[in-house]
């Protein structure tokens, strides 16, 4: 039977590292500044191990600011969950919200998949976190083993 290689995590100080090189991104996307953008897409991930295309479903009425959370509709499981928000995600997603015009998607993204993963890959190259081949499943990883009590 083959064995399988384990899912690199990230450390708190990768996170970090991350979270800063998303504040450095010049631009805007649909009007939201990019380093907001990415910023608080990542967060999200980080927070509530969702999957990139189920962030990018979410609309602004899926968040419920007076209790912090956002409903996800999980497309591989066909079904909602509401998900706990730190406070700091939430402020980030009301100044997004609060960028240009109202819009159907919390996230707007005009671009391809590919895209999207080969812009996040360069935030990791950036932020000096090597060999992130599937950066949004390290992300999923990175908060199970977070909710599992790891670094």
């Amino acid at each position: 039977m083959p064995t399988r290689t384990p899912l690199k995590t990230w450390t708190a100080d990768d996170v970090q590292r991350l979270l800063n090189a998303c504040q450095k991104l010049d631009g805007t996307i649909d009007g939201i500044p990019a380093a907001d953008w990415w910023a608080a897409f990542t967060q999200l991930l980080l927070e509530t191990g969702i999957r990139a295309s189920d962030a990018l479903a979410l609309s602004p009425a899926s968040l419920n600011f007076d209790r912090g959370t956002v409903r996800v509709h999980v497309r591989k499981l066909s079904r909602d969950f509401d998900l706990d928000l730190s406070e700091s995600l939430v402020a980030d997603f009301l100044e997004i919200i609060l960028h240009g015009e109202p819009r159907e998607r919390l996230f707007p993204w005009r671009e391809t998949r590919g895209r999207l993963v080969t812009t996040f890959q360069t935030l990791c190259r950036a932020a000096g976190i090597e060999g992130a081949a599937s950066p949004f499943a390290t992300a999923r990883m990175t908060h199970v083993q977070r909710q599992a009590g790891g670094r």
